[in-house]
């Protein structure tokens, strides 16, 4: 049986499932998926995306539906500054702040799945921002962000905690 995982680029599939037990630090839980929640921009297969642009405000907060892994993508300037995001009850999760002050002053709660926040080079594209992890692997990626702009981690009990 396979499990899900943080693949590059996002929430992906794929892995190996082991012989009973709990699942290793960093490998998600394979999530049922289903119909696509209403939240959800688009689902491929157990994916849920939340898409937050000009075109897509997002609510605040922005709550991952039960059921699939969840991938966030703060694509324009400002679109998830504030707000707080939710990620599923143990699955991946995923939140990618993709231009200037995109996730600016955010709080990520990450709920007992692997969690993954990536910030691109933006000014203040993370700054302030907080990520609560849960107890899987908690990580953040910042390319090229200076030390001022990038998120807090909080580890708390995580198996597996990276800062950028």
């Amino acid at each position: 049986m396979g499990t899900g995982g943080m693949g590059t680029g996002g929430v992906g599939t794929g892995g190996q499932g082991g012989m009973g037990g709990s699942i290793p630090c960093g490998i998600a839980a394979v999530p049922p998926g289903g119909v696509c929640p209403q939240e959800c921009q688009s689902c491929a297969g157990n994916i849920c995306t939340i898409l937050c642009d000009a075109n897509n405000a997002c609510p605040d907060p922005i709550v991952c539906p039960p059921g699939f892994a969840c991938s966030v993508l703060c694509a324009d300037a400002q679109s998830c500054m504030g707000k707080s995001v939710t990620c599923p009850q143990g699955l991946a999760c995923d939140l990618h702040c993709a231009a200037a002050s995109s996730c600016e002053n955010l709080d990520m709660t990450c709920a007992g799945g692997p969690c993954t926040i990536t910030c691109d080079v933006h000014m203040k594209v993370c700054k302030n921002a907080i990520v609560t992890c849960g107890d899987e692997s908690c990580d953040s990626t910042c390319g090229g962000v200076v030390m001022a702009d990038k998120p807090m981690m909080t580890c708390g009990q995580s198996c597996g905690c990276t800062q950028c």
